[in-house]
């Protein structure tokens, strides 16, 4: 489903976090339905969205507990502010490395 530099990405996420991507992804796919299975490309490159969705996350740096306090106190510091980023981080990670427009979209 990911591409050689995604899955180096992929490989970099916590083992909670993978498992949450998996599923985030096997969620979306069941309600994507039978309908947008026509177009493996399309399967590949929405299915890595899913599992690259929290990708950003690795840049805070905070374990489980840290990211309850950062949810809980806000971007107080700078790992917090990182963590609040993730989204705008891991968008600019999966543009860093040459993904597909539809995987960064979603």
């Amino acid at each position: 489903m990911l591409s050689e530099a995604e899955g180096h990405l992929w490989h970099q996420m916590s083992n909670p976090d993978r498992r949450h991507a998996i599923q985030v992804t096997r969620r979306f796919e069941s309600r994507l339905g039978a309908s947008y299975a026509e177009s493996p490309v399309a399967d590949r490159r929405v299915l890595a969205a899913g599992l690259m969705h929290d990708v950003g996350k690795i840049r805070c740096g905070l374990g489980t507990c840290a990211r309850v306090v950062a949810t809980l106190v806000g971007p107080r510091c700078k790992r917090f502010r990182l963590y609040h980023d993730h989204e705008t981080i891991g968008v600019e990670m999966l543009l860093d490395i040459g993904s597909d427009p539809l995987t960064i979209s979603l």
